[in-house]
């Protein structure tokens, strides 16, 4: 079977939407030519009683207003609809003004197309340095909470259930009596509960410090710090000062170290303070290391309660008795090595050994303090991060800051420190 072909003498091109609109166009001024000689009609009727001359005010309709004008020449000839003479007169001005609005455009261009709107140049917004801080210190806040979300290894709560176990298992095994099953379930028990009140504490903690953060406290909502009566202080130092305070509520006696935020940011000590932190958490439960009560902050300064050493540092005690008997030395010496071993076990250095970092208890035995150096290799605890996020926002903006003498001193320092392990990778020496 052949398929069907069929042949057109003369074929139709395809209409544009130019054409269409014309066609529309003239329907549209037939229609109203009509209309118009209706009205002059009944208008020269009216005039040989009246002596008034009606002009004709009909206009062409642009191709935008195609289907307006339908539905005004439709308009009159349905039942109980009627047109003002100062609608129609403010109707047929508006036609005529789309239509030279049409004629505008059509001519302003070639082919009847709308131009390329150029667009006009403005001014770059130039932020200031403290709204860079502020974008850095929003990055940086950032990346470290959702790196502790994420974080792999086990939560500090399954590291405490972790100590429990094994707790419950040497004392059952040092006592050489095996616990029962109902006496097991009893410390759980017991366990779980305590685990509830610590999580509330921190719940209470985190929304007093908010509270502080927001200057929102009053004298029913006190924050944190005025929970603390400052009994005397112990000492001083660039960083801040130490206090010895009492807590208001349980009466107990704790070393408070007060840290001014703008020392911090001054002298970038971001990385230090924030490993000094979470060392201290990290060495929850350990018997050789100070232990951390609590930690919150305000607007201005930050606190570390920590707990209190009536007996002072170890330094103290060189000085006072002069000499030390081999015994003694030989046992002082001995927990020396455990508190360095305790903090090494952890994963972390402290970088800053010396009698004066070592405190007494009120048992005669030493604990380690001052961690404001400790390090271990994470990249939260490294001022080069935070630097690089602060001036790297910075460069990009185009805000060169110079800084004093010093400043520029240290950063050629730095740069001489940068070039040895280049060389020593790569094999060029740098020089300049």
């Amino acid at each position: 079977m052949e398929p069907t072909v069929i042949l057109r003498a003369q074929p139709k091109s395809r209409h544009s939407l130019k054409q269409t609109f014309q066609a529309a166009e003239t329907q549209l001024d037939a229609s109203d030519m009509t209309s118009s000689n209706t009205v002059s009609s009944k208008t020269s009727t009216h005039k040989g009683s009246s002596g008034r001359e009606i002009k004709d005010s009909t206009g062409k309709i642009t191709q935008n207003s195609v289907l307006e004008g339908k539905d005004r020449a439709t308009c009159p000839r349905e039942p109980g609809c009627r047109i003002r003479g100062g609608q129609q007169d403010s109707m047929t001005s508006k036609r005529r003004g789309q239509k030279a609005n049409s004629r505008n455009i059509s001519h302003g261009s070639p082919g009847g197309t709308l131009a390329t709107i150029e667009e006009a140049a403005f001014a770059q917004p130039c932020p200031s340095i403290a709204t860079v801080e502020r974008v850095a210190a929003t990055k940086i806040y950032l990346e470290t909470h959702f790196e502790q979300l994420l974080a792999a290894g086990p939560s500090p709560r399954q590291i405490r259930q972790q100590l429990f176990e094994i707790q419950l298992f040497n004392r059952s095994r040092a006592g050489g009596v095996t616990l029962s099953t109902a006496e097991i379930q009893a410390e759980r028990s017991l366990l779980h509960r305590l685990e509830s009140e610590h999580l509330r504490e921190l719940r209470v903690i985190k929304t007093k410090s908010w509270r502080a953060l927001r200057a929102t406290h009053s004298a029913d909502k006190p924050c944190l710090a005025d929970e603390y009566e400052t009994i005397k202080i112990l000492g001083k130092g660039s960083f801040g000062v130490v206090k010895l305070v009492r807590d208001r509520a349980r009466r107990q006696v704790y070393a408070m170290k007060v840290i001014k935020k703008s020392n911090t940011l001054r002298t970038s000590q971001e990385g230090h303070l924030r490993a000094e932190r979470d060392f201290l958490v990290a060495s929850e439960g350990s018997k050789w290391i100070v232990p951390l009560v609590a930690s919150f902050q305000d607007l201005s300064n930050l606190y570390l309660v920590m707990e209190y050493m009536p007996g002072g540092d170890f330094l103290a005690l060189l000085v006072r008795e002069n000499t030390l008997h081999e015994t003694i030395a030989r046992f002082y010496i001995a927990e020396i090595i455990m508190c360095v071993e305790a903090i090494h076990s952890l994963k972390w250095i402290h970088r800053d050994i010396k009698p004066d970092n070592f405190l007494i208890s009120a048992s005669g035995h030493l604990k380690i303090s001052d961690f404001g150096l400790a390090f271990d290799g994470h990249w939260s605890h490294d001022m080069a991060y935070y630097n690089s996020h602060r001036y790297s926002l910075l460069y990009k903006l185009g805000i060169n800051i110079e800084g004093d003498e010093r400043d520029q001193a240290e950063r050629l320092d730095t740069l001489a420190a940068t070039q040895l392990p280049s060389g020593i990778m790569t094999g060029i020496e740098k020089h300049g």
